[in-house]
């Protein structure tokens, strides 16, 4: 479990927080390949590990698009208009998982237009302490971009 404090973190998140502790990309063009933990071209999946401390608590799902002069972020592309919807998983995703073996999932929100330097709340709940939380981003319209990663310490 990684802690970090809003001190250095950009986005004033309200409370200690969760980031994705795998991302794994899928793609449609190759439906039973495994592309392993980021791929840069392929929108991703992505697990939270909830801790037991966070039981009775509420959790809120926000997706972060930060501006290229940020330096605390991978370089990223990103072409097309578009906007993304996020699917809660079933069951949460692995360095294994295709395009084909992931289960569709239960929408639980979208960002309709995706603006460098956004911050997009997608949605909120009771925390599911001690469970692994899979989510699959979906992107629409002509959106296409790479797979960005923090690099340090937010």
């Amino acid at each position: 479990m990684n802690k970090r404090t809003r001190s250095v973190c950009p986005v004033n998140l309200s409370s200690t927080y969760e980031y994705p502790h795998l991302i794994v990309p899928v793609n449609e063009c190759n439906l039973n390949t495994a592309l392993g933990n980021g791929h840069p071209l392929y929108p991703p999946c992505s697990n939270f590990d909830i801790p037991a401390f966070r039981a009775g608590k509420t959790s809120s799902l926000v997706f972060i698009l930060p501006t290229k002069t940020q330096q605390w972020w991978d370089q990223y592309t990103m072409s097309g208009a578009g906007a993304i919807n996020v699917y809660k998983l079933p069951n949460p995703a692995s360095t294994i998982s295709t395009f084909n073996n992931i289960d569709a999932g239960e929408l639980v929100g979208s960002v309709p237009n995706l603006t460098p330097g956004s911050v997009c709340t997608i949605s909120s709940g009771p925390c599911t302490p001690r469970q692994k939380l899979g989510n699959r981003i979906d992107p629409l319209e002509t959106l296409t971009c790479s797979i960005f990663k923090i690099v340090i310490g937010c």
